[in-house]
């Protein structure tokens, strides 16, 4: 079987140098080097880089890649990344050559410093730094760090589990066979988020953690959720099948 495609080409990882952040600190991140990023493209600003009239095509997003799925994973975050769309070769480099520059940057997060930011291909220790950490295909995905539901459930039995498809379906995946929502995560290095470290436009909403057994096997980066392109929402993929016990 063919496994479903992402909607993402490509992965560019940046390594954390000499700093190991709470896994708290996600989007704090992701937003800082998103204003990095569109500051060191030239305008106009693709569509694609900012999201605005991008309508319901995916854009650009960016990931905090915390240690997650192992026995003594903290949640750590050990880099950061970017997932593109596939688009075309002019804005592409474009926005490569923004995200890479020389490969090492330094990067301003508000109330936490600055931080060195590090592009090393090649690099594949620990896992998190490793794009195909993130991009290979399993037909099992667990949350790394909370799903925010697009849409608030209505307070009915079943009601959260369905605007979690819901939300499964808007970001482009298949119908699940199976899943499991939880309040606490669902791997060791879940990340746990208060609600006001979600992304701004995704505040007041509910958010939950998830593990999903899906028909087909699905090729990541997997992203879902209202945010899911400024850090929240991201999966890794597994191999082992469900059900899944909270951690923590």
């Amino acid at each position: 079987m063919i496994p479903a495609p992402s909607p993402y080409a490509e992965v560019a990882v940046l390594r954390l140098s000499r700093v190991r952040p709470d896994g708290r600190w996600a989007v704090r991140f992701t937003e800082a080097l998103r204003r990095a990023v569109m500051a060191r493209v030239a305008d106009p600003l693709p569509a694609v880089l900012h999201g605005h009239g991008a309508q319901d095509r995916p854009h650009v997003a960016f990931l905090a890649l915390p240690a997650v799925g192992s026995a003594g994973d903290d949640g750590r975050l050990l880099g950061l990344a970017v997932a593109l769309p596939p688009i075309a070769v002019a804005e592409r480099d474009r926005i490569v050559a923004g995200v890479l520059g020389t490969g090492a940057f330094a990067l301003r997060v508000p109330s936490f410093g600055v931080v060195e930011l590090r592009h090393e291909p090649g690099w594949v220790r620990p896992p998190a730094v490793d794009p195909l950490r993130w991009q290979r295909g399993s037909r099992c995905w667990v949350s790394a760090t909370p799903m925010v539901l697009d849409r608030y459930p209505k307070p009915k039995p079943g009601a959260v589990e369905a605007e979690v498809v819901r939300g499964l379906r808007t970001a482009g995946l298949p119908e699940p066979e199976w899943l499991r929502v939880s309040m606490a995560p669902l791997q060791p290095g879940g990340v746990r988020l208060a609600a006001g470290e979600l992304p701004e436009q995704a505040r007041g909403r509910l958010f939950r953690h998830v593990a999903v057994g899906f028909p087909e096997v699905v090729t990541g980066p997997v992203l879902a959720g209202a945010g899911r392109y400024l850090g929240v929402g991201l999966f890794t993929p597994t191999p082992e099948p469900g059900p899944y016990d909270t951690v923590g």
